[in-house]
């Protein structure tokens, strides 16, 4: 009788990737497409929540820079979104386990916009995090949407980062460099109605618009974002 193959054999490890190779893989990359793998390989466990604060933080992170504060702040190489998400020891995706090497399929990518939506849009987000996250409150909740950074539940103590964190899932969010709070107000602050539903794909702000404007895409070269 033959014998039935032991199926507890693990498979065989994934052959590890040359660092410069790794580097020039990344630097290659478009700056959307690393954007995109960035929020994946940083959150895609915790829902589209989960990546849409990581996105929330890459954006408020940008939103300082382009006001006038020095990037060595965020360890940013230049203003731009590459620039942010490059900086050293910022991302880990990007510079530590680098798996941003990765491509993502459809789906993935699919899920990856429908969080940079709702990230571009802080009714809409202030309201999802209402939503999940049961008795927030009022100050948590600005800390959120203020976020500039987060760090693994299982990262090393770095007292820089400790301004006003609020923990969601496996992310320690913070607001440093945003100690004040200043980007983002509350909508019941700005006296406006925040939404009970998300609006349709029509009443939605368009996200190719959202990222041709964050990445600084003009008329011109446009087309090679929507490709």
């Amino acid at each position: 009788m033959a014998r039935r193959p032991n199926r507890n054999i693990p498979p065989p490890p994934k052959p590890k990737i040359n660092p410069r190779t790794a580097e020039r893989i990344i630097n290659n990359l478009s700056e959307e497409e690393l954007l995109y793998r960035t929020i994946w390989y940083e959150a895609n466990g915790e829902g589209l929540l989960g990546m849409a604060l990581v996105a929330n933080a890459i954006f408020n992170r940008k939103d300082i820079i382009d006001k006038g504060v020095r990037i060595g702040l965020f360890q940013a190489k230049d203003k731009t979104i590459k620039g942010i998400l490059t900086g050293k020891n910022q991302f880990e995706p990007v510079t530590g386990n680098k798996r941003v090497i990765s491509g993502l399929n459809a789906s993935e990518k699919e899920k990856v916009t429908e969080a940079i939506a709702l990230a571009s849009d802080k009714r809409l987000l202030e309201n999802e995090i209402k939503n999940e996250v049961e008795d927030i409150s009022k100050e948590n909740l600005l800390s959120l949407l203020n976020a500039t950074g987060f760090r693994s539940l299982n990262a090393k103590p770095d007292r820089s980062q400790d301004v006003n964190v609020v923990t969601f899932k496996g992310h320690k969010f913070n607001t440093a460099g945003n100690k004040d709070k200043s980007l983002v107000e509350l909508e019941i602050d700005r006296n406006t109605p925040t939404p009970k539903e998300k609006p349709t794909k029509e009443e939605s702000r368009s996200i190719m618009d959202f990222m041709k404007k964050l990445l600084g895409v003009n008329e011109a070269a446009a087309s090679t974002v929507d490709d």
